[in-house]
C-alpha cells in the first residue's frame, strides 16, 4: 500500500489551514508571515471555536491542520482540541500561546495538540511558523500511515517496510536503550550497517552533556502521556556534533507494562544554525541599537508595527518600551506626513529611492507635542523577513545649539569690542585724571579751581566704574576692591536701572545712615546688585514693592548656624525685599542663579554671600547677602601729597601710548623722580641692562606691541633682580594681572589713576625697602 507524505515543495498542493484567531492584528501578521514565506498556503480563519468546529464536522478532510488560540470568545482553545478527538476527527493540530503561561503547552501537548508555538518574536516565533506546522503536518501523516499499516497486519513487517521509505530516521528500542530496529536512513545517517547498530544502546550516539536530559526525557513517558519531543545533540562516527529532534512514543502490553519505544527523528542543525544566527544578529542589533545617540527602531515594511526600538527612541517619543513596542512607525508621525511617509516607504522598498531612505518628518510624542526630526532607514532581512531599519534625531535640539553657538559668537565679538573700547575709555580718561592732578598740585591753594576740580574727578571715577561694569559683563573685568559705602552703591544702582523697570513696581530704598564700610569692588557689586533688581522686577505680575535694606548686624553664634559658612564678626547686611504677584517657586531659583554665578570670592570680593529665600502668603520673598565690615572709615581718596623723595629717585615708564607717557611723566615728575622712558619691551629689557645708573622702580604697561608682560617682566628680574615694578593698565585682565603679582610684581594700578593714587602707591612700595 503506498504512502501519501505531504511535501512542503509540492507546488500544486498548498498547505491548507485552519486557523482559530479572534486577534485581527494576530490574524494579519499570521498571513504575512507565509505570504513572505516560500511556502503556499491556503488560511482559512474562524474567530469562535464553535463555528470551526461545525466546519470541520462537515469538512474536515478540506484542511491539512488545525491550529488555535487557547483564549477563545466561547469555547477555548484546549476543549476544541477534545471535541476533535471525540468525535474522532483526525487532523494534526498546533496551539498558538503567550509567552506568559508556563504550564499550558505541557497541558495542551498530554490533552492531544501535537505541538505549540508561543508567539513572541523574540524566539523567532515568524521565521519558525512555517516550519514548524509543516514538520507537525508532515509527521502526523507519517503516524497516520503507520497506524493504517499496522491495522493491516498485526506483523511488523508492513510498518518497517513504510519506515524503509522515509526519509526520516525510525528506529524501536527496548526500555534499556537497546536499538531493536533502525530503518534505512538511520543506518545512511550514521554510516552503518543495521547488523552494527541492532543490539547496541541508542546513548551511545548521544553527547555526554544531553544524556541526563534523554534519560529525564525517556522516563517521563507514561500510559497516560506516552508522547514526547527532545531535542539534542548527537556525535557521528567522524566526532561531529550534530542537533537531532527525536519523537518518542511508549509502547505498553495489555496489562500497561511498557514494552518498547518507537522513535522517529530528524536532523535540525540547519535550523539552530539558524535560530542562533538569528539569536546572535538580534543581539547584536540590540547592543548597537542601545549604544546609539539616536532613536533607533526596526519596524515591519507593511504596517509599520515596530518588531524592534532602543530606549533613546523612547525617551525621544515619551513612551515606556511595552507601549511603544505596540505601536507603529506611523503612529509617531503627524497626522498630516502619514502619506508622505508610506510614499517613501514604498519607494525604498521598491528601489525607486536613493539608498537609504532619509528625510525631515515631523514627529509627535505621546503627550501631542511635535518636533523635526531627521530619518534614515533602510530595507533589511529581519526575523527571517523583510523589515525597515532605522535611526532618527531630534534635529530641533540642534537648530537650539547652532543658535546658541551663533549667539556665543557674538557675544565673543561683542565682549572683544567692549574690551578694546573700555581700554580706549580709561585712556581718555588717565588724560583727564591725570591734567586734573596737575592742577591740584600747581594750584593747591586755589579754592575756585578745586571747587571745580572736585565734580570732574567724581564724574571721572564713576565713568570709570562704569567701563569696569562693561568690562565685568563681558568675563574680562580687573577686579579693584576698595573701601566702599554700600548705601553710595544702592543709590548709583538705582539711578542707573530705574527707567528699565515697570513704572508699576515701586523701589524704596531703607538705607542706614551709620552704616559701616566694606571692602569690596564696586563695579561688580553694582553689576550684581543691577542683575538681582532686574530680576526681581520682572518676576512681579503688575504692582508691586522692592526694598532695599542696608544695616550693620554682629554675626554672633546663634546667626551663623542659619547662615553656615560665615565667621563671627561684625557684617553689613544688604537685603532685598519683594512684594507682589508672581513671587514663587521660579522666582526663588531667578533670584538664586545671578548670585551663584557670580562667584564673588573668585573674583577676588573678598564677601560672603549667604542667601536666604522665604515665601510666605503675602507673596513676598526676600534675599540677604553678607559682606564683612571694614574697619576702615576712608571711603574717598586723600589729596595728592607732593613731597618730595628723600634723595634721588629714578622710576622707568614702559608704555606705548604716546599720551599715556607724557601724563605718567607729568605726574611722577611732579613727585619729583627722574623719569625714564620706553616704548617697547624689548627697549625696556636693554635699557635695563646697559643703564648705568640705579632704577627704583617699573611703571610696566601689560599691553605692548612686541612682548608680554610677563615675558617682559621675567627679563627685567634677570637684569635687575632688586627693582621694583607697578603693573599699569586700562586693558584689565584679571587673570594676567594675577599670575604677575604672584610672580612677584609689588602692586597693580589700574588706569585712570591720579597723582594721589600714585604718590599713595610709591609710598607704600619704596618704604618696604
Amino acid at each position: 500500500m503506498g504512502i501519501t507524505i505531504f511535501r512542503p515543495n509540492n507546488k500544486s498542493r498548498p498547505l491548507r489551514i485552519l486557523l482559530v484567531e479572534e486577534s485581527e492584528h494576530d490574524f494579519l501578521a499570521f498571513r504575512r508571515t507565509f505570504e513572505k514565506s516560500r511556502f503556499a498556503s491556503e488560511i482559512t480563519r474562524y474567530v469562535r471555536a464553535e463555528d470551526a468546529l461545525v466546519r470541520l464536522e462537515a469538512d474536515a478532510a478540506s484542511f491539512d491542520l488545525v491550529v488555535t488560540e487557547h483564549k477563545l470568545p466561547g469555547m477555548p482553545g484546549l476543549e476544541l482540541c477534545k471535541e476533535l478527538i471525540d468525535l474522532q476527527i483526525s487532523l494534526p493540530m498546533v496551539l498558538l500561546t503567550g509567552a506568559e503561561s508556563e504550564s499550558l503547552p505541557l497541558e495542551a501537548l498530554k490533552e492531544g495538540f501535537d505541538d505549540y508555538l508561543v508567539k513572541d518574536t523574540a524566539q523567532g516565533y515568524p521565521g519558525l511558523l512555517p516550519i514548524v506546522l509543516l514538520d507537525v503536518v508532515r509527521k502526523h501523516e507519517y503516524r497516520q500511515a503507520i497506524k493504517r499499516m499496522e491495522k493491516e497486519s498485526k506483523t511488523r513487517a508492513p510498518y518497517d517496510a513504510v519506515s524503509e521509505n522515509l526519509t526520516e530516521m525510525v528506529c524501536r528500542s527496548l526500555p534499556d536503550t537497546t536499538l531493536t530496529y533502525v530503518n534505512d536512513a538511520c543506518c545512511r545517517y550514521f554510516r552503518k550497517k543495521r547488523e552494527e547498530l541492532l543490539g547496541q544502546s541508542f546513548m551511545r550516539f548521544i553527547n555526554e552533556e544531553d544524556q541526563e536530559n534523554v534519560e529525564n526525557h525517556f522516563d517521563s513517558l507514561n500510559y497516560e502521556s506516552p508522547v514526547g519531543k527532545i531535542e539534542y545533540r548527537v556525535i557521528l562516527p567522524n566526532g561531529e556534533i550534530r542537533w537531532h529532534e527525536w519523537t518518542n512514543r511508549a509502547m505498553f502490553d495489555e496489562q500497561g507494562g511498557l514494552t518498547e519505544f518507537q522513535s522517529v527523528g530528524t536532523d535540525i542543525s540547519g535550523r539552530k544554525r539558524a535560530e542562533e544566527d538569528l539569536r546572535q544578529t538580534e543581539e547584536r542589533y540590540r547592543f548597537l541599537a542601545e549604544n546609539v545617540f539616536d532613536g533607533f527602531f526596526i519596524c515591519e515594511t507593511i504596517s509599520g508595527n515596530f518588531l524592534l526600538i532602543n530606549k533613546r527612541a523612547c525617551d525621544i517619543l515619551g513612551y515606556p518600551m511595552q507601549e511603544a513596542l505596540s505601536l507603529s512607525i506611523l503612529d509617531m508621525v503627524a497626522s498630516g506626513e502619514n502619506e508622505k511617509l508610506k510614499e517613501d516607504i514604498r519607494g525604498e522598498i521598491e528601489g525607486t529611492t536613493i539608498t537609504p531612505l532619509r528625510g525631515a518628518y515631523k514627529m509627535v510624542r505621546k503627550d501631542g507635542s511635535e518636533f523635526k526630526a531627521e530619518v534614515s532607514a533602510s530595507v533589511v532581512s529581519f526575523q527571517g523577513g523583510q523589515a525597515l531599519q532605522g535611526v532618527f534625531r531630534d534635529i530641533g535640539e540642534q537648530e537650539d545649539t547652532r543658535k546658541e553657538l551663533e549667539k556665543a559668537r557674538r557675544l565673543e565679538g561683542v565682549s572683544t569690542l567692549v574690551s578694546g573700547i573700555s581700554h580706549q575709555f580709561n585712556s581718555e580718561l588717565a588724560e583727564i585724571t591725570g591734567d586734573i592732578g596737575r592742577l591740584e598740585s600747581d594750584f593747591p591753594e586755589d579754592e575756585s579751581i578745586n571747587r571745580y576740580v572736585e565734580p570732574i574727578y567724581d564724574a571721572t571715577q564713576r565713568m570709570s566704574r562704569l567701563s569696569g561694569q562693561l568690562l565685568g559683563c563681558t568675563g574680562n573685568g580687573e577686579y579693584k576692591p576698595e573701601i566702599i559705602s554700600l548705601n553710595e552703591i544702592v543709590e548709583e544702582t538705582i539711578t542707573l536701572v530705574q527707567h528699565t523697570i515697570d513704572p508699576a513696581i515701586q523701589i524704596e530704598p531703607l538705607l542706614t545712615d551709620d552704616i559701616s564700610n566694606v571692602e569690596a569692588d564696586p563695579a561688580h557689586i553694582q553689576l550684581e546688585l543691577a542683575a538681582l533688581m532686574t530680576n526681581i522686577a520682572e518676576a512681579i505680575e503688575g504692582p508691586g514693592l522692592i526694598k532695599i535694606i542696608t544695616k550693620n548686624e554682629e554675626m554672633d553664634e546663634e546667626l551663623a548656624k542659619k547662615y553656615s559658612g560665615l565667621s563671627l564678626g561684625s557684617y553689613v547686611c544688604l537685603t532685598l525685599e519683594a512684594d507682589g504677584k508672581g513671587m514663587n517657586e521660579t522666582t526663588r531659583r531667578k533670584l538664586i542663579e545671578p548670585l551663584l554665578r557670580a562667584n564673588f570670592e573668585e573674583r577676588g570680593l573678598g564677601v560672603a554671600i549667604e542667601p536666604e529665600i522665604t515665601e510666605g502668603h503675602d507673596s513676598r520673598v526676600s534675599v540677604d547677602i553678607y559682606f564683612p565690615a571694614s574697619e576702615s572709615n576712608k571711603t574717598t581718596p586723600e589729596k595728592a601729597n607732593t613731597e618730595q623723595p628723600e634723595g634721588e629717585r629714578t622710576v622707568l615708564v614702559i608704555e606705548d601710548e604716546e599720551t599715556e607717557v607724557g601724563i605718567t611723566r607729568a605726574v611722577l615728575e611732579k613727585l619729583g623722580y627722574n623719569v625714564l622712558e620706553v616704548k617697547s619691551g624689548m627697549e625696556a629689557v636693554n635699557l635695563a641692562r646697559t643703564f648705568k645708573g640705579g632704577i627704583d622702580l617699573v611703571f610696566l604697561d601689560i599691553v605692548l606691541p612686541d612682548m608680554g608682560g610677563e615675558e617682559v617682566y621675567s627679563l627685567l628680574m634677570e637684569a635687575r633682580p632688586d627693582m621694583k615694578v607697578i603693573v599699569c593698565s586700562g586693558y584689565a585682565n584679571d587673570g594676567l594681572v594675577q599670575r604677575l603679582l604672584d610672580a612677584g610684581v609689588q602692586a597693580f594700578i589700574q588706569k585712570p589713576f591720579t597723582v594721589a593714587m600714585v604718590s599713595e602707591k610709591l609710598e607704600e612700595i619704596l618704604q618696604r625697602q
